[in-house]
């Protein structure tokens, strides 16, 4: 979600394997949109599931659904 024309960004996703997050994000800041980009949080948690929920978001924002 891009908000505040393009300042403010939030990402939402989730994996069934945690190995594969760290080669996401990596090829997250290798994308023209992304590259250069700092984000202010990222939370992560596993659903009951066993599935990995993730945020990634560019200013500290308020939790949903927490």
């Amino acid at each position: 979600v891009m908000q505040q024309g393009g300042e403010q960004l939030s990402l939402d996703g989730y994996t069934k394997d945690q190995q594969l997050l760290p080669q996401y994000l990596h090829s997250l800041g290798q994308s023209e949109v992304f590259r250069g980009r700092e984000f202010a949080r990222f939370d992560i948690r596993r659903e009951p599931s066993g599935v990995l929920q993730f945020r990634l978001a560019s200013q500290a924002m308020e939790a949903k659904d927490e």
